[in-house]
């Protein structure tokens, strides 16, 4: 798919004699080719060439991105801090996947590289930052370049890569604002306001998470909460957090300290991995655990069983059958999942609780699992933060602490933020996140961008991952440095990027006591507290097939391109509706303070009977009842 990332500062070469002073970074996607450095200017001089050409129109002063079109390839380029570029070359044949998506992964890179190494014109030597480069951006565009389809999960919500998703998260039925809100005042005062944090600590975000087998949908995905104003960083933050927990599936220790990557299986290693359908699909952590156990368990009762059958066979004709049932109570209770006997004996699982970074790490492990440096703003000014993770069940909390604050690494002080943690997310759980409750599914859609806090309000479900091509190696999640180590065998596949080495097979939680400090956001199995219950559904788009979801954001993306390239004063607002072909009738409204889309199902009848009511007069008032009610709530009327 990918050709070729490059980051070139023009500024750096003063003659054609020093050209190559100018290209920081050349990293070909091509494989068995080599590059010349003649090769490589002249692909950078036609880079600079198209982007003096776009740049020579009266309407594009001051732009910050070009795209361009070319035989074999198209040129996404951005320009960052003044001086410095940023190129991706996309191979002609995957020219379904619009720019908008490939120039809002460039601009979280580059993010993403700030957040973790700071500014560019920050670094003293070029050569530093070519290092730091080849850490950031070629391990971020090799994973894409393996799984293009990463580059659309967020659908027509690319169009926004500098905003961040905020959770919109459900009240307690029956309970007080009081009670909902008590989490947050425990928080501060538990957390912020004490007397040992009160010095150190900058900043607490708490983030929710879930996933399908607890929640579809997107609209309580998100920031909860952050308790510091003026935190310029906060969008840059919430998207490298909503980037690893979906490109990665789930948090771990070894994701946020950033020593994972997708790997291509050699057919070496699938010949004792490959199940006998062929089926190229990527067993879970959980799911070989789930078959080995299932095995064990079958071995072990098989003998009982062979005894019990002839016993009630003997016991029909004898007629004493009934005394023999007596014989199960024989059979083992062991811990099950869903299929196994006794299942609904099953005694709840505790809320799982720990810490994902944090000094409580084994001391041989490298300084990223004991804290997360980041480079982050407050009121303008950058400094350096020292970040603790931490999660409760499917609740991250990031710990922002100032960098000479030296009680984080008192493991007294981090047994006692982790309890104190524990009572106020708690608390969070029962009163805005409790599944347990019958959920209403939405007969509309909605996203609202707020041009001036940066947030996204949105209950359209994300574009699902495509499966790789049969032709193409599957893949697997791989710790840099750890699992070279592992053995080939019928386990390969459970790589230590998502296994817990500290976890044990039980329900019973050991907070803060794991062996190396590392550990795995949410259940170390896939299956979730409340799995016999099915998962609770936002909206009708989550219903829909992937494919057809997936098309329904890429016109969304073309509505939204049309909206935002037109001229018109800032205190107009414009609107279009349009019923598309597939029976989905679309809302768009953009102004300077916000723009919002609005979807519903067009032959939905429930809705049809009720249209150009109230509203008749506007375009949103041809939506249904509840798409209706939901803007005048929004904007107001």
């Amino acid at each position: 798919m990918l050709q070729f990332v490059t980051v070139f500062n023009p500024s750096f070469s003063t003659s054609e004699d020093d050209a190559a002073k100018q290209l920081l970074l050349f990293h070909s996607f091509q494989e068995n080719e080599s590059m010349s450095l003649n090769n490589k200017l002249t692909q950078l001089g036609m880079v600079q060439a198209l982007w003096r050409f776009s740049g020579s129109f009266a309407d594009s002063e001051g732009i910050g991105e070009c795209v361009q079109e070319l035989d074999n390839a198209l040129l996404c380029t951005i320009i960052v801090e003044k001086d410095f570029f940023i190129t991706i070359a996309v191979a002609a044949t995957d020219r379904e996947t619009p720019a908008t998506y490939v120039l809002a992964s460039l601009r979280k890179c580059y993010n993403f590289f700030v957040l973790q190494y700071g500014s560019w014109s920050h670094f003293e030597s070029s050569k530093e930052l070519t290092d730091c480069l080849n850490e950031v951006l070629v391990p971020f565009w090799t994973e894409i370049n393996l799984v293009p389809s990463h580059l659309c999960y967020k659908g027509f919500l690319s169009s926004w890569p500098e905003f961040y998703k905020v959770a919109e998260l459900e009240h307690g039925s029956g309970q007080q604002e009081t009670v909902q809100s008590s989490w947050e005042a425990d928080l501060k005062e538990q957390i912020l306001l004490d007397d040992t944090s009160f010095l150190g600590i900058q900043d607490v975000l708490v983030y929710h998470l879930p996933k399908s087998t607890s929640r579809s949908g997107y609209k309580t995905h998100g920031l909860v909460r952050n308790f510091t104003p003026e935190f310029d960083s906060l969008p840059c933050v919430s998207n490298w957090i909503e980037h690893l927990d979906t490109i990665y599936t789930r948090l771990s220790s070894h994701v946020i300290a950033g020593n994972v990557q997708y790997k291509e299986i050699s057919e070496e290693e699938m010949a004792d991995t490959v199940p006998e359908n062929n089926e190229h699909e990527i067993e879970s952590t959980g799911q070989v655990l789930m078959n080995h156990g299932k095995k064990i368990y079958h071995n072990f009762t098989l003998p009982m069983s062979f005894a019990y059958d002839a016993v009630q066979e003997v016991g029909t004709m004898t007629g004493v059958s009934s005394s023999m049932a007596l014989l199960t109570d024989l059979m083992p209770k062991l811990p099950s999942w869903g299929s196994w006997t006794g299942a609904a004996e099953k005694k709840p699982k505790l809320a799982r609780s720990e810490f994902l970074i944090s000094p409580l790490s084994a001391d041989f492990l490298p300084d990223s699992y004991k804290v997360k440096k980041l480079y982050l703003s407050y009121g303008g000014v950058v400094d350096t933060f020292n970040c603790l993770f931490w999660y409760y069940n499917e609740v991250l909390v990031v710990l922002i602490f100032k960098e000479n604050f030296k009680k984080i690494w008192d493991k007294e002080y981090l047994h006692d933020t982790h309890f104190k943690l524990v009572h106020c997310i708690s608390k969070l759980y029962a009163s805005h996140l409790n599944y347990n409750r019958q959920s209403v599914t939405d007969n509309f859609c909605y996203a609202s961008i707020s041009k001036k806090t940066k947030q996204i309000k949105s209950s359209f479900p994300l574009c699902k991952f495509q499966q790789k091509p049969e032709s193409a190696s599957p893949l697997e999640l791989v710790v840099s440095g750890l699992d070279e180590f592992l053995t080939l065998g019928p386990n390969r596949k459970t790589s230590v990027a998502t296994l817990n080495p500290s976890q044990q097979l039980s329900d019973e939680p050991a907070p803060g006591n794991a062996t190396w400090g590392l550990s795995l956001m949410g259940s170390i199995f896939r299956k979730e507290q409340g799995d016999e219950l099915k998962p609770l559904v936002d909206t009708f788009l989550d219903y829909m097939p992937a494919e057809k979801l997936q098309q329904l954001h890429l016109d969304i993306v073309r509505f939204i391109n049309t909206l935002t390239t037109s001229k018109r004063s800032n205190d107009i607002k414009e609107e279009k509706l349009i019923k598309l072909n597939n029976g989905i009738l679309c809302f768009l409204c953009d102004n300077s303070e916000e723009t919002i889309v609005l979807v519903e199902n067009w032959f939905n009848k429930s809705t049809a009977k009720h249209k150009m009511r109230g509203g008749k007069h506007t375009l949103v008032g041809h939506m249904g009842p509840e798409a209706y009610q939901w803007w005048k709530k929004v904007i107001q009327l």
